[in-house]
């Protein structure tokens, strides 16, 4: 399991540094922050979707905990860097936030609230999963969607995090469908 885990950062954290540092623009001094919070959620995403595809369930607990360790890791570093510096789209001339950094921070705190209190709400799972989609969806869609459509401008040829993340939890959410069936 350890081994799956690092291996699992590595990946993440491999992409990251070719996409954003090798082939794209970002400043090495951007790494410690910026860079390594696409690392830790992307590796959370990656690790949330691998443990629908695990059977023993000490494993899953196991991979939920990384999850949700590196999901809380990854707000916590958010909000730390939450300026225009960042997330130029997130904000108007005047500091106030823009549609996109409403829709982006709305479905994350919405996703966020719901996966730190699934067990206290009382919806069925799979009312809770799609909301949860639709939530996640919101915060990936809102945020990285002008860089899906345009693959001229993927840093390395290499697609958006963002998109593969998107991908990813729609890998997760059709294997939990299938699941509560």
């Amino acid at each position: 399991m350890k081994k799956r885990i690092a291996l699992i950062f590595l990946i993440a954290g491999l992409y990251a540094v070719l996409r954003y540092h090798i082939f794209g623009p970002v400043l090495a001094k951007d790494f410690f922050l910026y860079t390594f919070n696409k690392i830790v959620i992307f590796s959370a995403v990656l690790l949330m979707v691998q443990s629908v595809f695990i059977s023993d369930k000490p494993e899953k607990e196991i991979l939920r905990k990384w999850v949700f360790i590196l999901v809380s890791l990854h707000i916590l570093i958010s909000l730390i860097i939450l300026r225009p510096y960042y997330f130029e789209s997130f904000f108007t001339k005047n500091l106030g936030f823009s549609l996109i950094g409403n829709l982006t921070l709305a479905g994350g705190a919405l996703a966020g609230v719901l996966m730190l209190f699934k067990e206290k709400i009382i919806l069925l799972r799979k009312k809770f999963m799609l909301l949860l989609i639709i939530f996640l969806g919101l915060h990936l869609i809102s945020m990285g969607w002008k860089g899906w459509i345009t693959p001229s401008s993927w840093h390395g040829m290499m697609p958006p995090i963002t998109l593969l993340s998107f991908i990813a939890l729609l890998i997760w959410f059709l294997k939990k469908s299938k699941e509560s069936d």
